[in-house]
């Protein structure tokens, strides 16, 4: 039977310094080892309880806090500490360890520790611990940093590569971060050896990136290496305990030409990773200074976004969905933001942003509220009853709360019942074409009309078309861009326009902007356009003004009315001249009815004058120079002639000259009447001959 005295003499020839201390930390026991390293006696230790952790409690009460708390968790420490000798009055450096040990329904801690006798020794294992990895065995970014200043200072010229390993996060969570730590040194170890056969040297980052260094800023052999790494490592997966794991990796590289500090050049490299993770691409992406322009521009309308959140700086605008006997039938409201010099930032350039940084939903939730109160403030003020589209983002369509949202917002508005549709992406839809289904019958029972955003852009929603409870689709604008002088792009939405049909479905074309796609898309039996041809999009007040010249033109006798021996025979050419007519009309009855019109109310009007004018005079000048007309100059200078009254009107307004407003806008509309409208009439007929 072995007794105390046995295990004593055990301890006693054990080269390490051992010592066991209760859960209060009182020592117990100690060996001849801990004795000779320390200097005391066992007499000493017994009466002032002399430890290595009571040491390290007095002296470095941080790092017995550390010590403590990572015992508790794990029961388990181990790490470097300083030990005091009181016989040469030495700290001197170990290397210890502290197991939580329980015996009985007793805590003891066992305290093992191994001097350092070397420090010279000592010191170059905590420089490696600076410069090296220990778990993976590899340079670390201390190195890196290192010999990017020793490369600079003697001006060679380098190359590094940046390589991202995207899933790591996802093989921790999935497989356990034991596997994900052996995933990450498999993938250092075979990484090393690709880099070494080609002269190169990897370097650990953190967490899950990697840095190649190379004496080369030639971008053919940059890519080569490139090649391989992918072929031999990135393209395949990485076997860990019967799990067939792939690797999937971002990678950027940035070439090294004049002296850069290391902070710069790191930073390169995360902007052409941002570039490559935006636009998907597992290619190498070299570094170019227009992508640190873009991340700079990208970082501004984030901020202004989450500005215009935070401030209430988004506003709405409309632009009219017109049909073919220029009536508005519904307008689509589009978002803006109003920057702190008053002028409107485009949602072409703040979308995509909002989209990629989750701040689309919030915007999403402010145009649902204010479209409702927009919608009751035009349906009122102009006394039309219209539709009113918004466009719903796929992260927004693709909510677990989407629906309920929508019905709990849109429960205000149920005094204009249909009045409003959702626009809806083909993209959106196609993600998830069983649960979109459902939710657009959802919606249709919620009121809401539904509309195929962008339709025929690339996604294929054909299949499902007859499925999808929808009222209209629109044409993309990259499809009317192409009416009417593109064979395949006109084949492709006649297909269209005749596949609605064949569904009941109604079509309306955006981005219409000339005469001859308003033409085109008349023929071919199009239901609305929607373009810059008819009207950009415009305030609410700027719209309640278009819904009464366009839906509500004057009755009454003593207007200007137009007549059938205006009509050029062109009805595009003639539908501008009754909107012409008709902004003069309104005008007409303001001053004449009220008497003096408000300066803001005239300068909107008579801005809406100037572009209507604008566009029709282009498009009119432009086909009668197609026909060769003879005197093309001189309906040119009665076109300017008009313009010019009409500069000279705004101008007297703005002059507060309120007599000879009047006087100037009788003068003017009767010259409309009898140059403009005659001169348009004799030269269509003489085309028309």
């Amino acid at each position: 039977m072995m007794t105390n005295y046995f295990f004593n003499e055990i301890f006693n020839n054990i080269s390490e310094s051992i010592s066991v201390l209760d859960e209060k930390e009182q020592t117990l026991f100690v060996n001849s080892a801990f004795l000779n390293f320390t200097g005391y006696s066992q007499k000493e230790i017994v009466e002032n309880n002399k430890n290595l952790l009571s040491f390290t409690k007095q002296n470095y009460p941080n790092k017995y806090l550390k010590i403590k708390k990572i015992l508790k968790e794990k029961k388990l420490w181990e790490g470097n500490l300083w030990c005091e000798n009181v016989k040469s009055n030495k700290l001197l450096p170990v290397s210890c360890k502290y197991s939580l040990i329980e015996n009985r329904g007793k805590t003891y801690i066992l305290e093992i520790f191994i001097g350092i006798a070397d420090i010279h020794q000592y010191k170059k294992h905590i420089k490696f611990l600076k410069y090296y990895n220990e778990f993976l065995s590899v340079p670390n970014k201390n190195f890196l940093q290192k010999k990017i200043k020793n490369e600079t200072k003697s001006k060679e010229k380098f190359s590094l590569i940046l390589i991202v390993l995207n899933n790591l996060k996802i093989i921790n969570d999935t497989y356990g971060r034991h596997i994900g730590n052996r995933f990450l040194q498999n993938f250092s170890n075979n990484l090393e050896l690709i880099i070494q056969k080609n002269n190169g040297l990897i370097f650990y980052l953190e967490g899950n990136q990697f840095i190649i260094f190379l004496h080369t800023i030639k971008k053919e052999k940059i890519i080569s290496l490139m090649d391989n790494i992918s072929s031999e490592l990135i393209s395949k997966s990485i076997t860990i305990e019967n799990n067939d794991i792939p690797i999937d990796a971002y990678c950027s590289c940035y070439i090294v030409n004049f002296p850069e500090d290391y902070l710069s050049i790191l930073h390169k490299l995360y902007i052409a990773i941002e570039v490559a993770k935006k636009e998907k691409n597992k290619n190498l992406i070299f570094y170019e200074s227009k992508y640190k322009d873009q991340i700079f521009t990208r970082f501004k309308i984030e901020t202004l976004i989450k500005d215009a959140i935070k401030n209430h700086k988004f506003i709405l605008y409309y632009q009219p969905r017109v049909n073919f006997a220029n009536k508005i039938e519904s307008v689509e409201a589009l978002i803006r933001i109003v920057s702190d010099d008053g002028s409107l930032l485009s949602p072409k350039i703040f979308i995509p942003v909002a989209e990629e940084s989750d701040l689309i939903n919030k915007i999403g939730d402010w145009v649902f509220n204010q479209i409702i109160e927009d919608s009751r403030y035009i349906t009122t003020k102009s006394g039309q009853n219209i539709r009113f589209s918004f466009n719903v983002s796929a992260s927004q369509f693709l909510e677990s709360d989407f629906l309920h949202k929508l019905k709990n917002i849109f429960k205000f508005s149920q005094d204009f019942p249909s009045l409003f549709e959702i626009e809806i992406t083909e993209w959106a839809l196609m993600k998830d074409t069983k649960n979109s289904i459902k939710k657009m019958f959802q919606l249709k029972e919620l009121g809401f009309d539904l509309i195929i955003d962008d339709f025929g852009t690339g996604y294929s929603s054909l299949a499902y078309l007859k499925e999808f409870p929808v009222n209209f689709l629109k044409i993309d604008k990259s499809f009317t861009d192409g009416i009417p002088n593109e064979p395949k792009t006109v084949s492709i939405i006649k297909s269209i326009i005749y596949l609605a049909k064949q569904l009941n479905l109604k079509i309306t074309a955006e981005g219409v902007e000339h005469v001859e796609q308003f033409n085109w898309f008349k023929e071919n039996q199009c239901d609305e356009i929607q373009g810059y041809y008819f009207s950009k999009p415009v305030h609410k007040d700027e719209l309640i003004k278009l819904l009464k010249i366009y839906n509500k033109p004057s009755e009454n006798k003593k207007y200007i009315k137009w007549e059938e021996k205006f009509s050029t025979g062109i009805s595009t050419f003639d539908s501008h001249h009754m909107i012409i007519l008709n902004i003069l009309n309104t005008i007409y009855e303001k001053i004449h009815d009220e008497g003096v019109i408000e300066k803001a109310d005239m300068r909107q009007f008579l801005d809406m004058l100037f572009r209507y004018i604008d566009i029709h005079f282009k498009e009119e000048e432009r086909y009668l120079q197609q026909h060769n007309v003879p005197n093309l100059k001189q309906h040119i200078n009665e076109h300017n002639e008009f313009k010019n009254k009409l500069k000279y009107l705004k101008k007297s307004f703005e002059e507060g000259k309120g007599n000879l407003d009047y006087e100037l806008f009788v003068i003017l509309k009767k010259w409309f009447k009898e140059h403009i409208l005659k001169y348009d009439k004799s030269y269509f007929d003489d085309i028309n001959d």
